[in-house]
């Protein structure tokens, strides 16, 4: 007697959902595995200062990105979408100007679309992407104004050579972590 086409679709989804049960569980998470195309934090030409510069954390993914002269960039990376892996200095944010009315606008890279930002408060940004899909996310600061990012012996440092305070701020912790020591540590 053959199986009615309906109750072979029916074991056809209930498999998946027996292994999850015997096994006790869902599968460990799937790690990306295609690295981001976007480029390096060295591969792009620093702007003009903006009010907005500084350490910034994305409040729905809860990870950090770095807006200094025009250009945001990761700090840590993370996983874009299932399947792409943001790696840390690479730019999310790029061609970030000021406009006359307060806001920022620019091209968010990950998401392929242009975005406004919008401050909230003094702590808080909105940010708008107008892409095919319309997504909005936050900015939260952590840290405002110049900060220091870690050498990357196989990226262009060209970025970081400019005739500012943050070359000697830089020269001073060279081969130190990422972020300067606590006074109590």
């Amino acid at each position: 007697m053959a199986m009615q086409p309906n109750n072979r679709f029916k074991k056809l989804l209930m498999a998946p959902l027996l292994a999850v049960a015997l096994t006790g569980g869902a599968a460990a998470p799937a790690q990306a595995q295609i690295p981001s195309a976007l480029p390096y934090i060295g591969q792009k030409e620093p702007q003009d200062p903006l009010p907005i510069d500084g350490t910034w954390r994305i409040r729905e993914n809860n990870e950090l990105i770095i807006i200094d002269r025009g250009h945001a960039y990761a700090v840590d990376g993370w996983v874009h979408t299932v399947i792409f892996r943001i790696m840390p200095r690479q730019v999310v944010m790029a061609d970030l100007r000021e406009r006359a009315d307060g806001t920022i606008e620019g091209r968010d890279l990950p998401l392929m679309a242009p975005i406004t930002m919008i401050p909230i408060d003094d702590y808080t940004l909105q940010v708008t992407a107008r892409g095919l899909i319309p997504i909005t996310y936050h900015l939260e600061l952590v840290e405002a104004g110049e900060v220091l990012q870690p050498e990357a012996p196989d990226q262009d440092d060209s970025w970081f050579s400019s005739d500012d305070s943050r070359d000697d701020r830089r020269n001073e912790s060279k081969d130190e972590s990422w972020f300067p020591a606590d006074e109590d540590g």
